[in-house]
């Protein structure tokens, strides 16, 4: 009975030992099924999500295929936005490189809620800086960057640079076309870690390929663009007048100078016939090219003969010079005539004769003044005591306070006294005190230290520092506020000041020029102004005389800005003619040589030929200088002598001369002549 007890008891061990290993065994059976499972459905969940990935890559390139030129910035924000959404990432971007590669520019940026955007800062990145990148890039590798801290001893610029905009992983894709990189597709991710799987890096170069042929289609139509508006500019200002007609002498398109000529606009004739505008001879010669044409045997080119008339459209005959070609464009033969009215040429020549040699005299004139100073042009008494007074005290370090109206060249006299002095080899730092905000007056004339206020993220040295051992040019000084006048006072007093929100006194050795267009003794009266200020900038000030109070000085400043204008817009142009001229003495100048410039700069653009015409100049306000209608003493003896000139026909000495006909000796007549600000005229 115990060996009976104990089988059993055997037994039943026996038994418990393969119930646990069954156990363990369908514990095991039932985890490894559980991770099979897991791993299935981290397996779906990951294809589901590669197909959600490339359906949206598709659909992002289907999107730019159709997409209009126009469009393709809109288009590029909205794939950065999805991409940078997808990938989980801070920021994405897009970056074109210039021509040579050296510097590259943010155009595109798309940031996550909550990050800093970046494109403002990275207009002009010098990106030749970041060797290791740029190489890359230009060898047309994608960058992935898991961990920038990471980063090897070859890319420590970059390390740098990523580093203090926050960046702890980043990816960019080049961007290419036209057979080269052109700029690159790139993802930050600042506020974590990210890895990008070799699967998504491959996705995304396809959206690279696609977005740079969007971006070369928009370079490309730009271009087109560019060239046909250069075209239509050139076929609209051309001096010669241009007809374009089809094989049956109709008028295609005509430009302005065609409509001068025939007096008659492209609206009204084109689509017309050609022939009401053909003398006889014309008709005969323009009718046989044609003819030959359609069987190539003309040539390309045909110079019209001499002695060919055409006609305007009040029937007036004219002689002409011309010639005529053809081209073929959509399968169809057009034919241009470029023609010029002789008789127009000849005038215009005779005109630029006379013109030239006026010039020629004031320009002597202006050469022979030895008061004037590069860019300031005035031979009149009041412009010759400001060149006085800046001979006096320029090379002083002394205060100096420019006095006048708007417009009447108080920077350009201070950039002289500048030039003049001893600090003439240092830095002249401007501070136009109006358009500083009433906020930031003391950070920017004085700087500030980092955290002095709110934005203030960083220490930053003022206008007064950067100015240190050279001069200081305050414009508009009077619209500083009261409270900026102290700390200005003692600078001028001590040459010291504090940064805002620093306790260090900082030296400086700055000369003070300050110029306003304000009655400083009025806004004393106001209280808007510190007495103790003016009198501290009060010490040598040069009144600027208005325009209006050196008219004689007018022809030599027109001929001068004329002369500028044309050179830098690449145009030869002479001089003005009389009538544009005296439209220019007629008017009161509110604006002064500021308005002067700007009225001649338009009218050069507006010059087709080699003098400026009263048309140019365009409507002034002309205001001739006069009381309830009554001519000044001035103006009389001006008229008086310039009838007397039109009764000579411009000769001045002589039997038959202006100087004889008034009763004056010749030397006087042209004295009195220059005061009043008329032009030379035949002797």
């Amino acid at each position: 009975q115990a060996r009976l007890f104990e089988q059993i008891e055997q037994h039943a061990l026996e038994l418990e030992q393969r119930v646990a290993e069954r156990t363990a065994e369908l514990s095991e059976a039932n985890a490894n099924l559980k991770k099979e499972i897991a791993v299935r459905l981290s397996a779906e969940h990951a294809l589901h999500d590669r197909l959600v990935f490339e359906q949206m890559i598709s659909d992002i390139s289907t999107y730019f295929v159709n997409l209009a030129p126009e469009e393709v910035d809109l288009g590029i924000n909205n794939a950065l936005q999805r991409l940078g959404e997808w990938e989980g990432v801070d920021r994405s971007y897009v970056f074109l490189l210039s021509e040579e590669g050296t510097r590259a520019m943010n155009t595109h940026e798309w940031c996550a809620p909550g990050v800093a955007p970046q494109m403002h800062r990275l207009q002009n990145l010098a990106f030749d800086q970041l060797p290791w990148a740029s190489r890359k890039t230009r060898q047309q590798e994608t960058l992935h960057v898991p961990r920038v801290a990471d980063l090897m001893a070859d890319a420590q610029f970059e390390k740098v640079h990523w580093q203090e905009q926050g960046i702890q992983s980043l990816l960019t894709v080049p961007l290419r076309w036209a057979g080269r990189v052109r700029g690159f597709i790139g993802f930050d991710s600042v506020r974590a870690e990210k890895h990008w799987q070799e699967e998504d890096v491959r996705l995304l170069n396809i959206v690279s390929e696609v977005i740079g042929n969007s971006l070369h289609r928009k370079e490309v139509a730009a271009a087109l663009r560019a060239s046909e508006e250069r075209l239509q500019r050139i076929f609209a200002s051309a001096m010669d007048a241009i007809i374009t007609i089809d094989n049956g002498m109709r008028i295609v398109m005509c430009n302005e100078a065609a409509e001068k000529v025939f007096r008659c606009s492209n609206a009204e004739v084109k689509d017309k016939q050609l022939d009401p505008f053909l003398s006889e001879n014309f008709r005969t010669l323009l009718t046989n090219y044609i003819q030959t044409s359609a069987s190539h045997t003309s040539p390309q080119y045909l110079w019209a003969p001499e002695g060919l008339t055409a006609l305007r459209k009040n029937g007036e005959t004219f002689p002409l010079e011309a010639t005529i070609s053809r081209a073929e464009v959509a399968h169809q033969h057009l034919f241009t005539i470029i023609l010029r009215d002789i008789n127009e040429r000849k005038q215009a020549e005779e005109e630029l004769a006379q013109l030239q040699n006026q010039n020629i005299y004031l320009r002597e004139e202006a050469l022979k003044n030895d008061y004037n100073f590069g860019e300031i042009i005035g031979t009149s008494a009041a412009m010759q005591q400001v060149f006085k007074n800046l001979n006096m005290v320029a090379a002083t370090d002394t205060t100096v306070l420019l006095l006048g109206e708007t417009g009447t060249g108080k920077e350009l006299i201070a950039r002289t006294i500048h030039d003049l002095s001893g600090r003439k080899d240092n830095v002249m730092v401007k501070v136009n005190c109006g358009a500083l905000p009433a906020g930031l007056v003391e950070s920017e004339l004085f700087g500030h230290e980092k955290g002095a206020f709110t934005g203030a993220t960083a220490q930053k040295k003022g206008r007064f520092e950067l100015a240190h051992r050279g001069t200081i040019f305050l414009d508009e000084v009077g619209e500083l506020p009261l409270e900026t006048q102290v700390k200005l006072l003692r600078v001028l007093q001590e040459q010291e000041f504090e940064r805002v929100g620093g306790a260090q006194t900082m030296k400086v050795n700055v000369r003070v020029i300050a110029a306003t267009n304000r009655n400083l003794e009025e806004e004393i009266k106001v209280g808007s102004f510190r007495p103790d200020l003016f009198y501290r900038l009060n010490i040598f000030p040069i009144r600027i005389p208005a325009l209006r109070e050196r008219a004689e000085d007018i022809p030599l400043l027109a001929h001068h800005l004329i002369s500028q204008f044309a050179r830098r817009l690449g145009k030869r142009i002479n001089g003005i003619n009389q009538q544009a001229l005296e439209k220019l003495l007629r008017y009161d100048w509110p604006g002064n040589v500021r308005e002067l410039a700007n009225i001649l700069e338009r009218a050069v653009i507006l010059c087709q030929g080699r003098v400026l015409q009263e048309e140019h100049i365009g409507k002034l306000n002309e205001m001739a200088r006069r009381v309830e209608g009554f001519t000044t003493l001035e103006e009389a003896e001006r008229q008086h002598i310039l009838q007397a000139l039109e009764k000579t026909k411009g000769v001045l000495a002589g039997p038959k001369g202006a100087a004889q006909l008034l009763g004056l000796n010749r030397s006087t007549l042209w004295s009195r002549m220059r005061k009043l600000g008329i032009g030379a005229t035949k002797s």
